[in-house]
């Protein structure tokens, strides 16, 4: 299977004597997989997301303290299927990331990858760092030097509508005594165009 998704969003948060701030965040992934079944509703396999992005942009900062996550992730995967009825049906799956590829800004120069840092490559103000589809600054992360989880739950009607809730969380374990956490919660409404099932 493939999918590719997409999302846009705005808010903003109002500060005690200060203005209004927009914080701006944008994503999309891009993923590949392959599921094979072992039980009748029990599916197992993996599935590699080949361009996760994600970032946050707040208004007013002039100090490059915007936020972007550029990733390569390999995982595998579990998937169960629960009937409701002829036409609904439950998916719940759990994916565990094996290995990443990561280019990492967090929003000041603490949070940077240790990679970058161990280069010298980081500037307080403007860094040239922060700049996602640059190669030379990808960290190579295994599982024992990151937890790497997503779930989801499914709800999907004739295999072609579904409401889809995921959770991920992401921690990185380089910055020794100052661990970086993501965790993102998801609400999706899919169609699937394209349906070809075997029976």
């Amino acid at each position: 299977y493939w999918h590719a998704n997409a999302y846009v969003f705005f808010y903003n948060y109002d500060f005690p004597n200060y203005d209004t701030i927009t914080y701006s965040n944008l994503g999309y992934n891009v993923r590949l997989g392959y599921l094979r079944k072992l039980k009748p509703n029990f599916f197992l396999g993996a599935n590699w997301d080949v361009l996760d992005y994600s970032k946050k942009q707040t208004e007013f900062l002039g100090n490059s303290a915007d936020v972007y996550n550029l990733s390569s992730d390999f995982y595998i995967s579990g998937k169960y299927i629960y009937d409701v009825a002829e036409d609904w049906q439950f998916n719940f799956g759990l994916d565990l990331g094996l290995f990443t590829f990561v280019n990492r800004t967090p929003s000041f120069t603490a949070n940077y990858q240790q990679n970058i840092i161990d280069n010298g490559g980081v500037t307080f103000i403007d860094s040239e760092t922060k700049t996602p589809t640059d190669c030379g600054n990808m960290a190579f992360k295994p599982f024992w030097e990151q937890v790497n989880i997503r779930t989801f739950i499914e709800l999907n009607f004739k295999r072609r509508l579904s409401l889809v809730y995921s959770w991920d969380l992401r921690t990185f374990t380089d910055n020794k005594g100052y661990p970086v956490t993501n965790a993102r919660h998801l609400l999706t409404l899919r169609y699937n165009f394209i349906n070809h099932i075997k029976n």
